[in-house]
């Protein structure tokens, strides 16, 4: 779940709490900016991404019902990883109610590390 972390990484930064996030993590390994890992990991999830392709198509055929079964199971863990990504703009959760602007414009400011620190302060976002 790759660009989870992308979208997640604002609010986590501004909480004190990206520390497990790939972004941060890139951004200490690349010795790189916010932006520079931002494109890494972009980058990562693509070729990802492709390898997934790549391997549904190479998909073996055993006959059915096993190659309905694998298609099925193959075809869920892409829908998983689609709505996962749909959902970071479509809750409020990272983003408010500025989800869908954000996923269009591909761009958000970086927000304030002076947030609260408390899982318990974290909830929807509102980005105004």
């Amino acid at each position: 779940m790759i660009l989870q972390d992308i979208a997640s990484y604002n609010v986590e930064q501004a909480c004190g709490l990206d520390g497990h996030n790939i972004v941060t993590i890139v951004m200490h390994e690349l010795d790189t900016d916010v932006n520079g890992a931002m494109l890494w990991v972009a980058d990562r999830h693509t070729k990802v991404e492709t390898k997934y392709f790549e391997a549904v198509t190479a998909t073996p055929k055993w006959g059915e019902p096993i190659d309905s079964q694998v298609r099925e199971y193959c075809d869920g863990m892409g829908n998983w990883v689609r709505a996962n990504h749909d959902w970071n703009f479509e809750s409020e959760r990272y983003f408010g109610t500025k989800g869908l602007e954000v996923q269009r414009k591909r761009w958000i400011l970086p927000m304030p590390k002076d947030r609260p620190k408390s899982r318990e302060d974290i909830g929807p976002v509102l980005i105004e």
